[in-house]
């Protein structure tokens, strides 16, 4: 035993030190296959990545087994999750320190995250469901290059059997299931007979088959965190199960954060031995996992993208990924859009009928100090919605459009669904115009979740991202750079004028 931990140790120490070479050395990643640490360089040949690549794949619509398999895991997956949100609701606020935290016996001075975006957790999920497939198919093929341990092959006879069955109600047993096979998949110690499938299976996603090459550090860490993820919260249910959670009072015994640290030896990276527990941890494959993960941020810190962008000898025109953009053609195009954009606004929403634009005080002393939620720089003054909805009104009674936006009610007036549905689809319209002016015209456009979460107003959740200066106006942009990698909020802001 201690020549094992001995070996382990000298294992990780070799580890962290490539590590550090790698933050000194950029050209280690180019030198060294990527997924050096999972055994697979001079291993397989690119037919042999062609046909595991299509084990991963999503199933056909005509096989039902799988498609069965596939969906039922989306679900299970979807349960975990929402059994992380029910702990939050439940106000165990422990779970969420513990579940991020990578060392056995200290929670984590960050929480594990509290949201994350529908199509990411959509992402992320696939993960899964493409690894559970992918068990499955080997198993049914029989075919040695995955190995499994007895509990694996065990849970994977019985989903066979429950899919085969005539059972019309299934479902919920095989959801039971595929939990049951995730958490044996987990529990997978690296000294074990048989090699974590799970790591085969990360090795193989590792491929790029697009390129016919290994990814690159920066695309390879975001399918490593979505994996992670995917083990956490499966973890977290098996652990604490959603609907037995009302077991748990003031009165127990054993608290939830109790309950969960009996799991936690599987979600930690590296082994060694339990201070408080007294038995050995196993490295496990969350752990290699865990450790590929921070090796990739290490590597990819430094390392250089190839530019998709070129310049023409002229210098008049823009090539990207060999597409060409001819700058006098853009001009024309941003300037056709601006006409566009101040036709709307003046004819469609201030009822301009001679179509110019009236005149505005830009001479606005916006104050940025101002974080109270509600405020922006228009209601500077003192009743500004009431004297803005006077005005509008105005408006339209210039225009001689009362007829059509007014219906008599009898006793008063009321604005015609007609009108406010029309107006409503030309403010959309003047809107998406207007961010497509404001990308190109604002120097570097933001990433979308920046410029699709753009505030004209304070709120209770943040301050406003537009603001007015200097007689121009200002976005103000923040994204978390690292969160999709790391869990690890980093907030960073973007001024654009």
């Amino acid at each position: 035993m201690e020549n094992l931990l001995g070996d382990a140790r000298e294992r990780d120490t070799k580890f962290q030190r490539e590590i550090n070479t790698v933050q000194d050395n950029t050209s280690l990643v180019t030198k060294t296959p990527w997924l050096r640490y999972t055994r697979w360089d001079k291993k397989f040949t690119g037919q042999d990545m062609n046909e595991l690549h299509a084990l991963t794949d999503p199933p056909q619509a005509t096989a039902a087994e799988e498609k069965l398999i596939w969906d039922t895991v989306g679900k299970m997956l979807e349960r975990c999750w929402e059994g992380y949100q029910n702990c939050l609701e439940r106000e165990w606020d422990l779970i969420p320190f513990w579940l991020r935290s990578v060392t056995l016996e200290k929670e984590d001075t960050k929480p594990f995250r509290t949201y994350i975006a529908p199509y990411t957790l959509s992402r992320y999920i696939g993960y899964w469901q493409s690894y559970i497939l992918f068990c499955y198919r080997m198993f049914s093929l029989k075919d040695t290059r995955v190995e499994f341990t007895t509990s694996q092959f065990q849970n994977l006879i019985a989903i066979r059997s429950i899919i085969d069955s005539d059972d019309e109600d299934k479902a919920e047993e095989l959801e039971t299931l595929l939990l049951k096979l995730s958490v044996s998949l987990i529990c997978h110690s690296d000294y074990a007979k048989e090699p974590s499938s799970l790591i085969y299976y990360s090795g193989v996603r590792g491929y790029n088959m697009d390129y016919k090459h290994w990814r690159k550090p920066l695309e390879y860490t975001t399918i490593l965190a979505g994996v992670q993820f995917c083990i956490r919260v499966i973890m977290l249910e098996h652990a604490l199960p959603t609907g037995l959670r009302d077991e748990f009072t003031d009165r127990t015994s054993v608290t939830p954060v109790m309950q969960f640290r009996k799991v936690r030896k599987w979600l930690i990276d590296g082994g060694g031995k339990s201070r408080t527990l007294g038995t050995l941890i196993v490295d496990t494959p969350f752990g290699r996992i865990h450790r590929t993960l921070n090796y990739g941020i290490a590597a990819s810190r430094d390392s250089i993208a190839r530019s998709r962008i070129r310049w023409s000898a002229d210098s008049k025109t823009l090539y990207f990924d060999g597409r060409a953009l001819k700058l006098k053609e853009l001009v024309a195009f941003i300037h056709e859009l601006l006409n566009t954009a101040e036709q709307i606004m003046a004819h469609d929403l201030l009822f301009q009928q001679d179509e110019d634009m009236p005149e505005f005080d830009l001479e606005v002393m916006d104050n940025p100090a101002r974080h109270d939620a509600g405020y922006y720089f228009a209601l500077r003054e003192s009743d500004a919605w009431n004297k803005a909805r006077v005005r509008m009104v105005q408006r339209i009674q210039k225009a001689k459009l009362v007829g059509d936006w007014f219906e008599n009610m009898g006793d008063g007036m009321d604005i015609s669904e007609v009108a406010r549905n029309n107006y409503a689809q030309k403010d959309e319209q003047f809107r998406e115009i207007l961010a497509i002016l404001m990308m190109f015209t604002c120097g570097l456009s933001g990433r979308g979740t920046e410029m699709t979460s753009l505030r004209w107003m304070n709120t209770m959740d943040g301050d406003r991202s537009i603001y007015i200066e200097d007689r121009q106006l200002m976005f103000v942009t923040e994204y978390h750079k690292s969160m999709a990698l790391m869990d690890d909020q980093k907030v960073r802001v973007n001024i654009r004028g």
